[in-house]
């Protein structure tokens, strides 16, 4: 009679402990696709470097300090931090003294799940398609613009290698037609 007792204590314990890790999977699962769910299709980047679109410049100056060059592109008053935390160029335009576009060089950084160095399959599967893709000269890069998502993203041979965050963002290469 105990040897029949201790076995179903034995197999209660064991239907618990796989209920127990069922659901725990379960709940991991859920968890994962709806991130998935959630970077596809309903976030947008709206900031880089602790620095959000719209944010004046003398918010900028007072979170990244002063610039190490200040220039203009594209009618765009241009501030550039080189060696941004030790890892590449931060690019912030601003229009009427409000950003209006963030640009940074491609190293550590990461946005709404894209990553530096990440495949373009890997870009593709977790953002869908884009809206439109512009290309190099020489075929080598290209940005893939996600302008629901305020995200371009720039490959050179099928890797990402910079980010530039603006509203509706939309970039194309300039060919040179000398």
């Amino acid at each position: 009679m105990k040897l029949r007792k201790e076995h179903a204590k034995i197999r209660n314990f064991g239907v618990w402990f796989a209920s127990g890790l069922l659901s725990a999977v379960t709940i991991i699962l859920v968890l994962y696709v709806a991130n998935l769910a959630y970077i596809r299709f309903i976030a947008t980047a709206n900031s880089l470097n602790e620095i959000t679109l719209d944010d004046t410049v003398s918010d900028v100056v007072f979170l990244l300090g002063e610039p190490d060059k200040i220039g203009t592109w594209k009618g765009f008053d241009r501030y550039t931090y080189d060696e941004f935390y030790g890892s590449g160029a931060f690019y912030v335009f601003f229009d009427e003294d409000k950003v209006e576009r963030l640009h940074r060089d491609c190293f550590t950084s990461s946005v709404i799940g894209v990553s530096c160095r990440q495949d373009v399959k890997e870009v593709v599967e977790l953002l869908g398609q884009p809206q439109s893709i512009s290309s190099s000269e020489n075929k080598t890069e290209r940005i893939y613009n996600y302008p629901d998502k305020n995200l371009s993203i720039f490959l050179e041979k099928g890797t990402v290698t910079r980010f530039s965050i603006a509203k509706d963002s939309e970039l194309n290469f300039v060919q040179n037609n000398d």
